[in-house]
């Protein structure tokens, strides 16, 4: 069965933002290795079981960076159909290398760095909407509006138990 057949089947889908600001521009050599990684977390990301969607770059196999006042931001997008899926890529995927070596691209930044939410299933947010839920996250804390990884949400908006994690 395709994960994507499988999608259209429930009504909702999980959002993961992640947002990390950047020690130098992508241009700079420095970040050569770390586009090269991001690029391959892209592609197993596409093929993970669960995965849905992922916004992307302007330009194909560049990473989506925004410009704030604090500096440059990359951000991932990426949707799920549910937490279960998103957990196993994050951990048990070469993205967790990249959660490893992140320290050496990336800076200590404002905590928390990523939100999740639910959406509808042929929705596709954007990087200005999922900003707004990371700092509606910052600000008010975990709420089915927008959530941390280690206080979730269900669909319907009731707390999750954490710990062990289980499939929303």
């Amino acid at each position: 069965m395709d994960r994507r057949d499988s999608s259209a089947r429930q009504a909702v889908v999980l959002a993961h933002l992640t947002e990390s600001r950047l020690r130098v521009a992508p241009s700079d050599p420095a970040m050569t290795q770390a586009l090269a990684l991001c690029a391959l977390v892209t592609d197993a990301a596409a093929q993970a079981p669960g995965f849905c969607w992922q916004l992307a770059a302007d330009n194909p196999g560049e990473p989506v960076t925004i410009r704030t006042k604090s500096g440059l931001v990359m951000i991932s997008l990426t949707c799920w159909l549910n937490y279960t899926s998103l957990h196993s890529f994050v951990n048990r995927s070469i993205h967790a290398k990249a959660m490893r070596e992140r320290a050496e691209w990336f800076e200590p930044g404002e905590e928390p760095s990523s939100v999740l939410w639910w959406i509808g299933v042929d929705a596709r947010p954007t990087a200005a909407e999922g900003r707004a839920r990371l700092a509606y996250l910052r600000k008010h804390g975990s709420s089915p509006r927008a959530f941390s990884l280690l206080r979730r949400y269900t669909p319907d908006g009731r707390p999750e138990r954490t710990g062990r994690f289980r499939a929303n």
